[in-house]
């Protein structure tokens, strides 16, 4: 398969594929454990805290970024930036593989739609997050999106969470610290000390469908502890898709701001289209 067309799928292949429902092995392992023990209240509250501590004060994340992305039997690497701004969004960019210059294309989360800009094909989808299937599945709004790319615990659909939502089990070294409803249950993978490991979104029916962050090679920034190395990955049971972002220069620099802007000549596709199309070579 083409290089470009592999970074394409890269940009679109978190919001295109994942809502597409396959038939497949639902034998996927979870990280979920079956502790018989919880928590009582004074320590889950104290452990709380402590989560809580490791969250970063830093308004904005600015930082070059080394993303691989794992498709099936293909993998390929190119370099890019990262850009985050609390409350306002998440922008990645990625520069072509080959030529290690030029903007290949972007990846636009703000507070109310998901932008995607694929220079290659001069095709942009723009869609509310309601209208990704996954995310909208996974009751991922923004505020929970960031969360995920800030390292921090989040409660969806609320703005702060609260502490008696969550259920705190520990399990050998580590601490699970675990929220569900009727379609849905978060895991947060804590250590003694409260720092996260792991985040897992799992449907509570059918366990196929898992979305997940490892985070790993923490570093100071800002005063606190970040992870550098941060893997989504999601799988519907028959395949899993691995996007990797390696951070180095990590800087709180507000000097920037969110691009939403579409090059003019750019055709307005659906997210699904647009991974059809990518797909042919």
């Amino acid at each position: 398969m083409n290089k470009k067309i592999i970074i394409a799928i890269m940009l679109v292949a978190l919001l295109s594929s994942c809502g597409k429902h396959r038939k497949g092995d639902s034998s996927q392992p979870s990280s979920h454990a079956d502790s018989s023990y919880v928590m009582d209240e004074k320590a889950s509250s104290e452990h709380f805290d402590k989560v809580q501590a490791y969250a970063t004060t830093a308004d904005n994340l600015v930082a070059k970024v080394r993303a691989t992305i794992t498709l099936g039997d293909d993998k390929l690497s190119t370099n890019g930036t990262i850009k985050m701004r609390k409350g306002k969004g998440i922008q990645i960019s990625l520069v072509d593989p080959v030529l290690g210059i030029l903007e290949f294309g972007k990846l636009v989360f703000t507070e109310s739609e998901v932008i995607v800009i694929v220079r290659v094909k001069k095709q942009y989808g723009r869609v509310p997050y309601s209208q990704v299937s996954f995310l909208h599945r996974a009751n991922i709004t923004f505020n929970s999106l960031q969360a995920l790319f800030w390292h921090e615990l989040f409660q969806p659909g609320v703005a702060m969470p609260d502490p008696k939502a969550f259920v705190f089990a520990p399990d050998k070294d580590n601490v699970n610290v675990m929220l569900a409803d009727d379609m849905l249950s978060y895991l947060f993978i804590t250590d003694a000390s409260g720092l996260i490991t792991k985040t897992e979104i799992t449907g509570t029916q059918d366990k196929r469908y898992r979305l997940w962050f490892d985070y790993a090679d923490f570093s100071d920034f800002s005063r606190k502890r970040f992870p550098k190395d941060m893997r989504l990955s999601f799988t519907d049971g028959s395949r899993t898709t691995s996007i990797r972002l390696e951070l180095n220069s990590l800087k709180n620099n507000p000097d920037w701001e969110l691009s939403t802007t579409i090059p003019d000549g750019y055709e307005k596709i659906d997210f699904e289209k647009i991974f059809n199309n990518l797909m042919m070579k």
